[in-house]
């Protein structure tokens, strides 16, 4: 049995910079911080996988909101089903959507750094002198909810479980490698989850990948920049891995691995997170210089890439496999 954890997170009013309450039909609210008067949650100890990202589910606790109808603004715009409504009076739009229609399923909670947490669960609202309470409730059977601690437990990474994985670059550029040209992967994860800017998700603390990139997949999903006007082939994306020169330190922050479920045809995805290979004493450093020059530094290092001599690419990742290497 895989199993991975991660300190809970206490919420405090005074950490919270707004946020979202969503919806079982994809809408989603932003409320402002000033229209936060109070919260008080305590969490379930399992954490549930919500597209990519590991999140809370609420045993019980509550928010209470002082709603307004225009409150400062936030990074991210409501997303409606009637606009007009929302935008015409959107204190009373707010009110009758939770306690008439319901079907608010999880709160998104955002810090100063726009990094985000959610705790989804039953709720249910209710308005007293002007005051809007969100109220968590139990699940209708028990579940433990006494730890310290957030727990998940999850398949280990095994090639015939793989649909595709998405290699995201630190830069925003991307592309997908399919089920047929992963020959080989071995990760070793780390027990403890990350919180990183969008919930928590598990880390490759070490481990490979083999790829044989295929030329003839056509509708291959590619995100590059430097070759956005060109055909996207094999030769482009071997050289984004491994360098002009075959052998390259890459930029890997995370993997999208999705999942292929035989018998249903489901598929799921998960976002493992790629440490730098460059250790915290190496990266202070190069940040205090930043500081000190005002020029950059610092890189994010995920690991190795090397075009081998049968025409594979062997991705490397972790301290340990950067000792290896050289």
């Amino acid at each position: 049995m895989q199993e991975y954890k991660v300190l809970k997170k206490i919420y405090s009013k005074d950490e919270i910079s707004y946020a979202l309450l969503i919806f079982d039909n994809g809408d989603h609210i932003p409320i402002g911080s000033a229209e936060i008067e109070d919260i008080s949650v305590r969490l379930y100890d399992k954490l549930i996988l919500v597209n990519d990202e590991l999140c809370a589910v609420a045993e019980s606790g509550i928010l209470k909101l002082k709603l307004m109808g225009k409150p400062e603004m936030t990074h991210t715009d409501a997303l409606v089903y009637n606009p007009k409504k929302y935008k015409t009076d959107r204190k009373s739009y707010i009110e009758n959507r939770l306690v008439a229609e319901g079907g608010v399923i999880g709160i998104r909670f955002f810090e100063k750094n726009n990094w985000h947490t959610t705790v989804f669960g039953n709720m249910i609202a209710k308005i007293e002198n002007d005051t809007t309470y969100l109220e968590y409730i139990p699940k209708p059977f028990a579940e433990s909810y006494e730890s310290n601690y957030h727990i998940v437990h999850l398949n280990k990474i095994k090639k015939p479980l793989i649909s595709s994985i998405r290699l995201d670059f630190e830069n925003c550029e991307g592309f997908t490698v399919y089920s047929d040209e992963i020959l080989k992967i071995h990760l070793n994860l780390k027990e403890e989850l990350a919180w990183s800017s969008h919930d928590y998700y598990r880390v490759v603390k070490d481990g490979y990948i083999v790829l044989k990139l295929n030329d003839d997949i056509n509708n291959r999903e590619v995100h590059i920049f430097d070759d956005c006007n060109k055909k996207v082939n094999r030769k482009i994306l071997e050289r984004r891995l491994c360098g002009e020169k075959g052998s390259a330190t890459h930029d890997i922050c995370h993997l999208y691995v999705s999942y292929l479920c035989s018998e249903s045809g489901a598929r799921i995805c998960e976002c493992l997170e790629i440490e730098d290979i460059k250790s915290d004493k190496e990266i202070a450093k190069l940040e205090k210089k930043e500081e000190k020059t005002g020029m950059y530094y610092y890189y994010f290092a995920g690991g190795k890439c090397k075009r081998q001599e049968d025409g594979t690419i062997l991705i490397t990742f972790g301290r340990k496999n950067k000792k290896e290497s050289g």
